[in-house]
């Protein structure tokens, strides 16, 4: 579940909001992920920038963009890890890759 707006510039041309808190569900644990711009005297004293506390830069970003779907979607959303797709919501996994503009594409591995 997240919930946020674009509080700071409600203009600019940014999709995310400016200001969000998701939260997630872990089998032992809740984590709450915080994220906003444009605040003076933000994380670490900085005005700018994010700060990860951890060692699994993957998992941050990867909780971060589900956050940004839960968002972009305004529902709760349930993940299977296994197979990186949102449990029954097609409309949610839309949002797991990028439509390019063509002549773009993403490499395949």
């Amino acid at each position: 579940m997240s919930l946020g707006g674009k509080f700071a510039y409600p203009d600019d041309a940014c999709e995310t909001p400016d200001t969000q808190q998701a939260i997630y569900e872990f089998d032992d644990f809740t984590m709450l992920w915080d994220h906003s711009i444009g605040i003076d005297g933000g994380y670490y004293g900085r005005e700018h920038g994010v700060g990860f506390v951890g060692n699994d830069g993957t998992l941050v970003a990867r909780t971060c963009h589900l956050g940004n779907v839960a968002y972009t979607t305004g529902k709760r959303l349930y993940w299977n890890a296994e197979k990186s797709k949102f449990i029954n919501d097609p409309e949610a996994d839309n949002y797991l890759v990028p439509e390019y503009r063509k002549p773009w594409s993403l490499p395949s591995v």
